[in-house]
């Protein structure tokens, strides 16, 4: 564990459980522990109602009886009626506090907060149907875990309790091997626990520890096939690498090549130049036959074409 991790504290145990409007199943699951953990005839008086304190008259009719007339079991029992209106108004926020003023008794107080939270019969039947819809529709998903879907599982079937609706045991150990994966790393596990397990022996704690256990081991075990594959396509890589490579290469070495044959300073580019001058100047002109001219700049070139241009002006 990381040392660094601060532990948070656990919620009182002398203080009932606050409600400010939110999350009202948790509240109620909460503060219905902690009344009975208290005094169960607390819990007695928020389930069926106040005590009564009555006689019989010499009429014998059933008639309340005077505060002056109590014994101490009679005191007793009020006491029991106040400790439960107690117990709920110091576990509610200020406005749900508001909200329930009016209320005579602990048990009026507990029905208002339910049908305000929980809403009437109708409303609790339609989320008792969008709730069986979600647990009809449940799968793992793709990369979710064990614990994970655990969580969102358990959730489900919590808030279907809490409005009254009990999903047996072995019912629900059924339905989150229908929702593993259908692959075969999951496969082999679901149809060894449906042959071999008595699910109404069978918990979803115990099913959750299997589970995960083969988690682990998956987790653990590369696949071969997958180091196979890791090395083929590394191989493939390297080949379409190489020859890119060699190419580019092969095309500096040229590069390098020409530089050096076209270079200024080179001796073969020099003499290659010298050659193409020399060989123009050796050719001289083609009209005289002197070297030391080419025939643009010829006299008898010149000459003869003035006549001819003198002729073609006088014909």
């Amino acid at each position: 564990m990381n040392t660094q991790e601060k532990l948070e504290e656990g919620y009182s145990t002398q203080r009932p459980p606050m409600f400010n409007g939110k999350f009202y199943s948790y509240w109620k699951n909460r503060m219905e522990i902690f009344i009975k953990a208290e005094n169960y005839q607390v819990w007695r008086v928020i389930e069926v109602g106040d005590f009564e304190v009555t006689k019989t008259n010499a009429e014998n009719e059933i008639v309340p009886k005077p505060m002056s007339e109590f014994s101490k079991e009679d005191f007793d029992k009020y006491e029991m009626n106040a400790m439960a209106v107690k117990i709920l108004h110091c576990g509610l926020g200020p406005h749900e506090h508001s909200r329930v003023m009016g209320c005579k008794n602990a048990k009026q107080i507990w029905e208002l907060l339910q049908v305000t939270h929980e809403g009437t019969n109708e409303v609790k039947r339609s989320k008792i149907d969008l709730l069986m819809s979600k647990y009809e529709r449940f799968e793992m998903l793709p990369k979710e875990t064990i614990q994970e879907m655990f969580t969102r599982f358990t959730n489900i079937t919590n808030e279907l309790v809490s409005l009254g609706r009990i999903i047996p045991t072995d019912e629900q150990v059924r339905k989150i091997l229908r929702s593993m994966p259908q692959d075969d790393r999951w496969r082999t596990k679901v149809t060894a626990l449906f042959e071999t397990k008595d699910f109404t022996k069978f918990n979803i704690e115990q099913l959750a520890g299997s589970l995960m256990t083969h988690e682990l081991h998956l987790g653990a075990a590369v696949p071969e096939s997958s180091r196979n594959r890791g090395l083929a396509l590394k191989a493939e890589e390297l080949d379409d690498s190489e020859p890119d490579e060699e190419e580019a290469a092969m095309l500096v070495r040229r590069m390098r090549k020409l530089y050096r044959n076209f270079k200024p300073g080179n001796q073969k580019g020099r003499n290659f130049a010298r050659k193409t001058v020399s060989s123009k100047t050796e050719q001289g002109c083609f009209k005289c036959g002197e070297t030391d001219h080419q025939i643009r700049e010829c006299p008898q070139w010149k000459n003869d074409k003035r006549k001819g241009t003198g002729q073609g002006m006088l014909q």
